[in-house]
């Protein structure tokens, strides 16, 4: 379910650069970044988790991803009261299908 929401964010734009957002609302925050987390593991993603960042912290941070890879992404996750941010950058865009 969250996967097939996710695969909506992505799209393919051949040989171009794309920055990748998505976001999603859990009713736990610690529900929703175990979930994130373990996608993202099971498919060899080394990312940055930021918890509560402010633009001024993370925009660093997401420089160094748009120069590293291709498509520089990030996931946000949040519930009533707090959000975190993964940021990661990956050389192809992924398979979302079946997850």
């Amino acid at each position: 379910m969250l996967m097939g929401r996710f695969l909506k964010a992505f799209k393919s734009l051949e040989n171009q650069k794309t920055c990748i957002y998505a976001c999603f609302t859990f009713d736990s925050l610690s529900t929703g970044m175990r979930e994130v987390e373990g996608w993202l593991s099971s498919r060899g993603v080394r990312f940055k988790r930021v918890m509560d960042p402010t633009p001024e912290f993370v925009f660093p941070d997401l420089k160094v991803l748009y120069n590293e890879g291709r498509f520089p992404s990030i996931i946000e996750v949040r519930d009533e009261l707090s959000r975190a941010f993964y940021l990661f950058s990956i050389p192809v865009l992924l398979n979302m299908e079946g997850s």
